[in-house]
C-alpha cells in the first residue's frame, strides 16, 4: 500500500466517504489493495513498540470488516480495502486464535457481504479487481477454516457466474486481458483451495466444485462451455498432484476384499463426469474441444492411478514411486496407437494451425503473451507455471497441452469410438458406467451439441458390456424415457433400440418393471419402447414372460400410492403393452409358445380389474388422466389380440356373437362372460386344451380369492371335453379343497362342474372319492349348494356297491330329514325323494338300523303332506307311503295311500304311544314355520300328543298348555283359533277332584313325619 490507513477504521469510512472523487486518485483495475503487516527495522529488538503494530492493524482491519458488514461499502476502493482486510484477517487467524475467534463470529456476515459484492459486478466489462480480490478472499477464508460450509455453494456460485459471463477479451486493451487472465488464475487458485483445504473431505469438495460447473459445460454461450470446461480440465491436473484422500478402490474395479468406504472417499460423480468430458471432445466449439481433451487425459491418469493405490496401504508407497508410476502411464498412454492419434502430434506430418489466441497460449503455457503483458509500469503480474503436470518436452510420452490441442484439432469422430472402450470402460464399475450411459442419453436430444456418432457409440459399449443392476436400469429407463421424445438423429435413435433390446435381453424384469412405472397407460413413447425391446426373438420371449409373470402378480393389494410398490397396478399397466407387442408380426411365434399362460393371465385380469377400488383407479388414471381406455377394455383388447395372433379370429367372432366381450366389461354378467369365452375355447385342439387345465389346476392350487372364482368357471366348462386324460385326478382333488371354500358360490359351482363328470361313464367313478366330503357339506351349505348337491348325491349312490352302498345309504338318511324344513322348494322334494331312494340300498343287518332313522321322518313327512308346494305334498306322500311298507305298517300305508291325513298323526301316536314325547319335540319347531298350513298342522298334532301325555306326565301336558297359550297372538287367524281351542280341550281334559294313589301315599307320609315330631306327653 502507498500509505497507512487512519487510526480509526470508522473515521476512515466517512472520511473515505465523504471526501469528493477528485480529491483522491482512482486506482489502477489491477492496483495491488492488500493491507501488508508493517515489519520491524532491521536488528532492532523484539519489543511492545514492535509487536504492537501489527495487533493494531489486524483491530484495525477486523473493525473495517464488521462496518463493512453492517454497512455494504459502494466505492471500488472501500470494496477492495474490505477484501483486502478479510484476507489479512483471515492469515492472521491462522496463527492467532484471538483473531480466529473474532473472524468465526461474522463469518457469515463476511460471506454474503462477499457475495453481494461479486454478484453487483457488472458482466458486461471487466475494469475492476473486484472479482480477483473477492476470490482471494475467499481462499483465504478456506485456508483459515472459516468458510461457512452452507455458504460455500452460494460464493462458488457467484465467482463461476460472474467470470463466465463475462464478454471476450480477444480484442480488448492489454490492461483489460492482463486483468482478466488474473481474475481466471484466482479462481482456478480458489478453486484449488478448496479441494485442497477440506483436507479428509477433498474428494467431496471436489465433487461439488464439478457438479456447480458442470451444468455451464452444457447448452451455453461457447465462450461460457470454454472457460468452464477450462477450470475441469486446471483441476483435474490438480487432482493429479495434489494430495488427496485415496478413493474407494472398488470404483476403479479392483478386486478387494468387500468393506465399507466412507462417503468422502467415494467418487460418486465420476461416470457423469467421463460422459460430459468425452462428448465435450465432440463439441463444436474449437476451444472447449481442447479444454475438454486435456481434462480427459489429466483424468484417465488419475483413475489408472487410484486404480494402482489402494485404500489400506495409500502410505506405503513413496511419492518418488507414484511418480515414476504416473510418468510410465503417460509413456504407455501415447505408445497406443489410438491414444497417440489423439493425444499426440506426429512430427512427421504436422497439421496446420491457426493463430492462438492470447487465451490459448495463456491456457496452454501458463504466460501471459507479450502481446498480454502491460509496459506500464510494475503492476503486471509475474507468470505463473500452470497446476497441472508438464512432462519434458524430451520424452517420447510428453503429451504437452499444445500437442493435445493440435491432435483433437484434426480429430475424427472414429478415432475417439475406437479409443473410449479402452481408456475408460475397463477401469469404471457398473455406478461410474451409468453416469456415462445417462450423460451420452441426454445429450442425443435435438440440437445435439455433440457428436451423435459418440454418444450412440457410448450407449451401445456400456449397454453391451455393462452389467446393470435393478435400480440403475430403472434410472436408465427414465432417461430414455424422457430423452426419446426429443431425439431426431436416426443413428441415435438406433442406438437407444439396441440398448433397450440388450437390456431386456440381460435384465428382463428390471427393464419390463421400469418401464411400467415410467408410463402405466403405454404412450406412444413408451409404445416404442416395447417395440424396440422386442425386435428380436431372444428378447421377445423374456419380455412376454416377464410380462406374463406381472399379470398374475395380482395378490398384495396395498394403500401405497407408489406404482411400484402395488403389484396390481402393475398387472394393470402390463396389459396394455401386450395389445401392442401382439400386433408385431414378429412375435407371433413368441406368443404362440406361450399361449396358453398369457390367455388366462389375461382372463383373471379381466375379472379382477372388475373389483378395483376407488383407490387403485385413481392412482393408474393420475397418470395419464386424458386416457379414455378403461383398464378392464384394455384387457379385453389384449385378449382378443392374442387369440387373433394365434389363428383364433373365428372364436373372437364367436363370443361377439354371443356378447361374451360385452360381458366382460360388467361385473354383474363378468362370470357368465367367462363361461362364453370358456365354451368356444372349447374347440381348441385336444393339447392346448388340456395345457389349459392343467394350468388352471396349478392356477386354482394357490387358493388367491382374486382369481379362484373365474378359475373355477372356467375350468367347469371344459371339463365337458371328452378327453381329459391324466389332468382328472389333479381336477378332483381340487375339488375336494374348494368343497370347504368360504367364498359365495364357489361350492355350488364345484359341485356343478361334479355332477357333470358323475354322469359321464368314463369320469364318473373317480368322482366317488368325493362323496364324504359332499355329505359332510350337506348340514352347513345354502339353498342353492343343496340344489346341487342333492342330485350329485343320488347319482354317486347308484355306482356304489355292496356293504359301501348300504351304509352310505344308512348315513344319509340320518341327514336327510333335516333338509325337510329347508326354505327351498327343490331342496325339499330332493331331500325327501333321496330318503325314499335310500330305503332300498340297504342291506343285511343295516335295516334294523335303517328302520330307527326312518322312524324318525314320520312326523315331518306327515306334515309336510300339507306343504303349500304341491310337488313336496306329493313326494312327501310317496315318502310316507314307502315308508311305511319299509316298516311292515299297514294302516299307516294305507292312510298315506288315501290320503286321510286327518288319521295319521292317531296312527302315529296309536303305534308308538313311547314316542309321544318325541313326536312332540318333533313338532315344536313347525309352529316356527312360514308356513300356514305347516303350523296349523303342527297345533293339532300337538293337541292330540297333549292328550296322550295329559294322565301321564303332567309337567309335559303344562308345557303344552304354555305353548299353545302363545300361539294365541299369531297372525294367522285359523292357527289362533285352533291353539285357542286346543288349549281349552287340553285344559278341561285335565283332572281336579281326583287324587291318585301316589298322592295318597305321599300325604300319609306327610301326617306321620309330624305325629312323630310332636312330643310325647302331647
Amino acid at each position: 500500500m502507498s500509505g497507512i490507513p487512519p487510526c480509526s477504521p470508522r473515521a476512515a469510512w466517512l472520511e473515505e466517504a465523504g471526501a469528493s472523487p477528485a480529491s483522491r486518485p482512482r486506482p489502477q483495475p489491477y492496483e495491488e489493495s492488500e493491507v501488508q503487516p508493517l515489519q520491524a527495522p532491521s536488528g532492532s529488538g523484539v519489543g511492545p513498540s514492535a509487536s504492537a503494530a501489527p495487533r493494531q492493524e489486524e483491530e484495525d482491519a477486523l473493525s473495517f470488516i464488521r462496518a463493512c458488514c453492517s454497512r455494504r461499502p459502494k466505492r471500488e476502493a472501500q470494496k477492495l480495502r474490505f477484501l483486502a482486510s478479510v484476507c489479512d484477517a483471515c492469515k492472521a487467524a491462522v496463527a492467532d486464535h484471538t483473531t480466529w475467534d473474532a473472524v468465526y463470529f461474522c463469518q457469515l456476515e463476511v460471506a454474503q457481504s462477499i457475495k453481494a459484492l461479486l454478484q453487483e459486478e457488472p458482466t458486461d466489462r471487466l475494469d475492476t479487481a473486484v472479482r480477483q480480490k473477492a476470490m482471494l478472499a475467499i481462499a483465504a477464508m478456506s485456508r483459515a477454516g472459516l468458510l461457512p460450509q452452507d455458504r460455500t455453494n452460494g460464493l462458488l456460485r457467484a465467482c463461476l457466474c460472474s467470470v463466465f459471463h463475462l464478454p471476450g477479451h480477444e480484442d480488448t486493451r492489454d490492461t483489460d486481458t492482463s486483468l482478466y487472465f488474473k481474475t481466471v488464475e484466482a479462481l482456478d487458485s480458489l478453486l484449488q483451495v478448496l479441494v485442497g483445504s477440506a483436507g479428509a473431505s477433498g474428494l467431496l469438495e471436489l465433487q461439488n466444485i464439478l457438479k456447480l460447473l458442470l451444468p455451464f459445460t452444457q447448452r451455453q454461450p461457447e465462450a461460457v462451455e470454454e472457460r468452464a470446461m477450462a477450470r475441469i480440465a486446471r483441476l483435474a491436473a490438480f487432482i493429479n498432484t495434489c494430495s488427496l484422500p485415496q478413493v474407494s478402490s472398488c470404483f476403479a474395479g479392483a478386486t478387494v476384499v468387500r468393506h465399507h468406504h466412507p462417503e468422502k472417499h467415494r467418487f460418486s460423480m465420476l461416470g457423469r463426469l467421463v460422459g460430459s468430458l468425452l462428448l465435450c471432445c465432440t463439441s463444436k466449439n474449437e476451444g472447449t474441444r481442447h479444454e475438454a481433451a486435456e481434462a480427459v487425459r489429466h483424468l484417465y491418469i488419475f483413475i489408472g492411478q487410484q486404480r494402482r493405490t489402494r485404500l489400506w496401504d495409500q502410505d506405503a508407497e513413496p511419492p518418488q514411486l507414484r511418480e515414476r508410476w504416473r510418468a510410465r502411464l503417460s509413456l504407455r498412454l501415447s505408445e497406443d496407437g489410438n491414444t497417440s492419434r489423439i493425444f499426440m502430434v506426429r512430427s512427421a506430418s504436422p497439421e496446420p494451425r491457426r493463430r492462438p489466441r492470447p487465451c490459448d497460449v495463456r491456457k496452454r503455457t501458463g504466460a501471459v503473451p507479450d502481446k498480454a503483458r502491460s509496459p506500464r509500469g510494475p503492476h503486471a503480474a509475474a507468470p505463473q507455471p500452470s497446476p497441472g503436470p508438464a512432462p519434458a518436452p524430451s520424452s517420447p510420452g510428453a503429451l504437452g497441452a499444445a500437442g493435445l490441442s493440435g491432435a483433437i484439432a484434426a480429430l475424427g469422430v472414429t478415432d475417439v469410438l475406437s479409443f473410449l472402450p479402452q481408456m475408460f470402460m475397463k477401469y469404471l464399475q457398473p455406478s461410474e458406467r451409468l453416469g456415462v450411459f445417462l450423460a451420452a442419453v441426454e445429450s442425443m436430444r435435438a440440437p445435439s451439441l455433440y457428436s451423435t456418432k459418440l454418444a450412440a457409440h457410448m450407449v451401445d459399449v456400456l449397454a453391451a458390456e455393462t452389467d446393470f443392476h435393478s435400480g440403475q436400469v430403472l434410472n436408465i429407463v427414465w432417461a430414455i424415457y424422457r430423452t426419446l421424445p426429443s431425439v431426431r438423429a436416426a443413428l441415435a435413435l438406433q442406438s437407444l433400440d439396441r440398448a433397450l433390446l440388450a437390456l431386456a435381453s440381460k435384465h428382463p424384469r428390471e427393464t419390463v418393471a421400469s418401464l411400467l412405472q415410467c408410463s402405466p397407460t403405454c404412450t406412444s413413447v413408451a409404445v416404442t419402447m416395447w417395440r424396440a425391446m422386442v425386435s428380436e426373438p431372444p428378447a421377445t420371449e423374456r419380455v412376454l414372460r416377464e410380462l406374463l409373470r406381472v399379470l398374475m402378480n395380482q395378490s398384495g393389494c396395498k394403500t401405497s400410492t407408489s406404482i411400484k410398490d402395488h403389484p396390481r397396478i402393475l398387472a394393470l399397466a402390463a396389459a396394455r403393452p401386450l395389445h401392442e407387442i401382439l400386433l408385431l408380426p414378429s412375435c407371433l411365434e413368441e406368443a404362440k409358445a406361450i399361449f396358453p399362460q398369457l390367455f388366462l393371465a389375461l382372463l383373471v385380469q379381466a375379472s379382477f380389474t372388475t373389483e378395483l377400488t376407488l383407490q387403485e383407479v385413481q392412482v393408474f388414471r393420475k397418470k395419464h388422466r386424458q386416457d379414455l381406455l378403461t383398464p378392464i377394455r384394455s384387457t379385453v383388447q389384449s385378449l382378443k389380440a392374442l387369440l387373433r395372433s394365434v389363428g383364433l379370429g373365428s372364436q373372437v367372432l364367436a363370443i361377439e356373437a354371443q356378447g361374451g366381450w360385452a360381458a366382460l366389461l360388467s361385473a354383474e354378467s363378468h362370470l357368465w362372460g367367462v363361461q362364453v369365452v370358456a365354451r368356444e375355447m372349447k374347440e381348441l385342439p385336444g393339447s392346448l386344451r388340456a395345457t389349459i387345465i392343467r394350468l388352471l389346476a396349478e392356477l386354482l392350487s394357490t387358493e388367491d380369492s382374486s382369481w379362484e372364482l373365474v378359475a373355477m368357471v372356467f375350468l367347469s366348462e371344459m371339463l365337458e371335453c371328452t378327453d381329459l386324460g391324466n389332468e382328472l385326478d389333479c381336477v378332483v382333488s381340487l375339488f375336494a379343497t374348494y368343497l370347504r371354500s368360504q367364498c359365495l358360490g364357489m361350492q355350488s359351482l364345484v359341485l356343478r362342474a361334479i355332477l357333470g363328470l358323475t354322469q359321464r361313464p368314463d369320469t364318473a367313478r373317480q368322482t366317488l372319492v368325493l362323496l364324504p366330503s359332499i355329505t359332510e357339506q350337506l348340514q352347513g351349505a345354502d339353498s342353492d349348494t343343496r340344489t346341487v348337491a342333492l342330485p350329485v348325491l343320488s347319482t354317486m349312490l347308484r355306482l356304489l356297491e355292496g356293504r359301501t352302498l348300504s351304509l352310505t345309504a344308512l348315513e344319509l338318511a340320518g341327514k336327510l330329514p333335516s333338509l325337510f324344513d329347508d326354505e327351498s322348494s327343490a331342496v325339499r322334494v330332493l331331500s325327501i325323494r333321496l330318503l325314499l331312494d335310500t330305503l332300498g340300498f340297504v342291506e343285511g343287518s343295516e335295516k334294523k338300523k335303517m328302520q330307527k332313522e326312518v322312524c324318525r321322518s314320520l312326523v315331518p313327512l306327515s306334515f309336510h303332506l300339507h306343504d303349500q308346494d304341491e310337488s313336496v305334498a306329493e313326494a312327501s306322500r310317496e315318502a310316507l307311503l314307502g315308508v311305511a311298507r319299509f316298516l311292515r305298517w299297514r294302516q299307516l300305508a294305507h292312510l298315506a295311500e288315501t290320503v286321510q291325513t286327518c288319521k295319521i298323526g292317531e296312527c302315529l301316536l296309536a303305534r308308538r304311544r313311547s314316542g309321544a314325547e318325541e313326536y312332540l319335540g318333533q313338532s315344536l319347531p313347525y309352529l316356527q314355520s312360514l308356513q300356514e298350513p305347516l303350523r296349523r298342522e303342527a297345533v293339532r298334532f300337538i293337541g292330540l300328543v297333549g292328550r296322550h301325555l295329559v294322565d301321564q306326565r303332567e309337567n309335559k301336558s303344562q308345557y303344552i298348555c304354555e305353548v299353545l297359550h302363545g300361539l294365541r297372538q299369531d297372525p294367522c287367524e285359523s292357527v289362533s283359533s285352533l291353539a285357542l281351542q286346543t288349549l281349552l280341550i287340553l285344559q278341561a281334559a285335565r283332572p281336579r277332584s281326583r287324587f291318585s294313589f301316589r298322592q295318597l301315599c305321599s300325604r300319609l307320609q306327610k301326617a306321620w313325619r309330624r305325629r312323630r315330631s310332636s312330643p310325647a306327653g302331647s
